[in-house]
């Protein structure tokens, strides 16, 4: 019969003793294992690892119930950390990915009541852009158990806890650091594609330069937070509150700023800035013109599907592999602001479109631009799309790029003609012309 004596829940594993690591094994325990493994005290530690030890079943229970029920625990206690994992925004645990939608606000109309005589029934589509994240993270850490470390950890006091701590910090260490290094690559990524909305100021390196990107960083916080088209890579209507902007910078520029004055900017008390901004070792390969980088915390779009452990046991070996799986999705948000401070030039010269000759009617088509700039310069790529010369209103282009042509569109010889605007420069434009075939 099971000892009735359950021993309370535990929720910490830190500076456990072995007997407390045993009885709240014992708690969540089989029925069996419950009526022949004995519970622990300081007195009977000895027999309670022997039953446990000597018995293969009673063995691989307990080691399952060590890896799964402490190693989440441990999970919060862990030395290090991803500086940018407060971004995280949970776990999907079902669909390989994520669909990120956004409609642009519409344009306004005169009232008119005669014209409202035919224009009542007439179509305003919205212009609807959507965006697929998809999984693109399937990592996998282990750490061996010998059945020769186990014994020793579970006669010697606090060994169980220590090798809790030696084995699964291990795995979330492992797993913290290279998600800290795979969401600084998403900033990487994001600056070489040219999507971040550009702000030239100098290198840090003393106080007129520290002033000068303190300027720059008020000023911008403040633009963020008017309705406006510039800042985002899709060139959408979009503003953010200084309260929800976040600001990424080095550990040279850190020091060389006031942080008072830094708080000031963004119209907060230190204590209340310092959630608001973070410092990062550097911004990863490529980035040496990063001075630092403020965005939207929406931005980040990070989601877990699939974090958790398992054990496995090899007998030839006499020693248990433990495994911790991370898969998840991580990427950006083209319709969130984000600015990055650089210390060379932005320049955009030209812009090419590219995309099919012809379309029929009642079809779409993709249309690319390429914004050219001066070499060795920063070249933001973002534009706005706009056409002319379309007969139908069900004829539009999305802030993508993706140019759907009405089933009501006549064949028309002469084409649309399809332009892609700078959103950093908009005196800067190419066009290209879409024939409608029936």
């Amino acid at each position: 019969m099971a000892n009735s004596n359950k021993p309370a829940p535990l929720n910490a594993v830190n500076n456990l003793s072995n007997v407390q690591i045993l009885n709240a094994v014992w708690a969540d325990a089989s029925q069996e294992y419950q009526s022949r493994v004995p519970l622990a005290t300081r007195e009977s530690l000895q027999a309670t690892g022997n039953a446990i030890l000597n018995y293969q079943v009673f063995y691989n229970e307990f080691l399952h119930s060590l890896v799964n029920k402490f190693a989440f625990m441990y999970v919060h206690n862990n030395v290090l950390r991803n500086r940018l994992g407060e971004f995280k925004r949970g776990p999907i645990p079902f669909g390989y990915s994520v669909e990120e939608v956004f409609t642009d606000i519409t344009e306004a109309m005169a009232f008119d009541p005669e014209l409202a005589e035919s224009e009542l029934y007439k179509r305003t589509i919205p212009n609807t852009s959507s965006i697929y994240h998809v999984i693109n993270r399937q990592d996998v850490y282990r750490q061996t158990i010998s059945r020769a470390m186990l014994q020793r950890a579970v006669y010697n006091e606090g060994g169980l806890s220590r090798l809790i701590e030696s084995i699964v910090q291990a795995l979330y260490n492992s797993d913290e650091v290279d998600e800290f290094i795979i969401m600084k690559s998403l900033i990487a990524s994001y600056y070489n594609a040219g999507l971040f909305y550009p702000v030239e100021v100098d290198a840090v390196v003393d106080e007129t330069s520290a002033k000068t990107m303190l300027t720059a960083v008020r000023s911008n916080v403040l633009s963020l937070d008017i309705p406006s088209r510039r800042f985002n890579a899709m060139g959408v209507m979009r503003t953010v509150a200084p309260e929800d902007q976040v600001l990424v910078i080095t550990p040279a520029v850190e020091a060389a700023i006031d942080v008072n004055a830094l708080a000031q900017a963004f119209n907060m008390s230190k204590a209340d800035f310092t959630a608001r901004h973070l410092v990062v070792d550097n911004f990863g390969p490529d980035t040496d013109n990063i001075v630092g980088v403020l965005f939207d915390r929406e931005w980040f779009i990070q989601y877990d599907t699939y974090f958790g452990t398992e054990a496995v046991r090899n007998p030839m070996g006499l020693y248990d592999n433990m495994y911790l799986h991370h898969q998840g999705i991580y990427s950006t948000s083209r319709f969130a602001n984000a600015v990055v401070f650089i210390s060379n030039s932005a320049s955009v010269t030209g812009i090419t479109v590219t995309g099919a000759g012809s379309v029929a009617a009642g079809t779409y088509t993709d249309m690319t631009a390429k914004v050219t700039g001066t070499e060795s310069n920063y070249v933001p790529q973002s534009v706005n799309w706009s056409i002319s010369g379309e007969a139908s209103s069900g004829t539009y282009i999305d802030k993508g790029g993706r140019l759907f042509i009405s089933s009501k569109e006549p064949a028309n010889t002469t084409g649309i003609t399809v332009t892609a605007t700078s959103t950093y420069d908009d005196s800067i434009n190419g066009t290209a012309t879409v024939k409608i075939t029936a």
